[in-house]
Order: C-alpha cells, then sequence, then structure tokens
C-alpha cells in the first residue's frame, strides 16, 4: 500500500486516541524525513508506533486525545533520537 500510516488509522480509527497519535507520531516522522534525517519508507512503518495499545471506542475526552498526541510525540522523538544515536556510533 502506498500509505501504510493511513491505512493503519483507518483500521484503528475505532481505537479512541489511536488515530490523535498516529497523526501525531507521523508529523514528527515527517518533519525529520523532510530534514533529511530518515528515509521516507520510515515513516509509514513507524507511524503506527505511536498508536499505542488499543483504547476503549467509546469517545475519548479532549484531555485524553491530547495526552495520546504528547505520549506519540514524545516517542517518535525518542526513536529519532535513537536513531540518530545509532547512527553515529
Amino acid at each position: 500500500m502506498r500509505f501504510p500510516a493511513l491505512r493503519l488509522a483507518q483500521e484503528r480509527v475505532a481505537w479512541g486516541t489511536a488515530p490523535a497519535a498516529i497523526n501525531a507520531a507521523d508529523e514528527i516522522l515527517v518533519e525529520a524525513f523532510l530534514a533529511g534525517s530518515i528515509p521516507f519508507p520510515t515513516i509509514g512503518a513507524r507511524a503506527g508506533d505511536g498508536a499505542g495499545p488499543p483504547r476503549a471506542a467509546a469517545g475519548p475526552d479532549a484531555g485524553a486525545v491530547l495526552a495520546a498526541d504528547a505520549w506519540a510525540r514524545r516517542a517518535a522523538r525518542d526513536f529519532l533520537d535513537d536513531t540518530a544515536r545509532t547512527l553515529t556510533r
């Protein structure tokens, strides 16, 4: 599939905060790609890692969505930091 992160978000839309988390991780990874830090396929391969475990589909509140967004951004940045450290060794 050409857009694996989109497919993942569509599959997990009922997971409550997962789509917000996937989007947040995707934003961080796209920024890294545009800066030349990671290859394009890494975006789709890693964006789903920000989804975390399945969440109840019973409509999360704004606080839960914002928390998932922050968690996924932190996870994506940690991945990028780990990748950078590995490349500099």
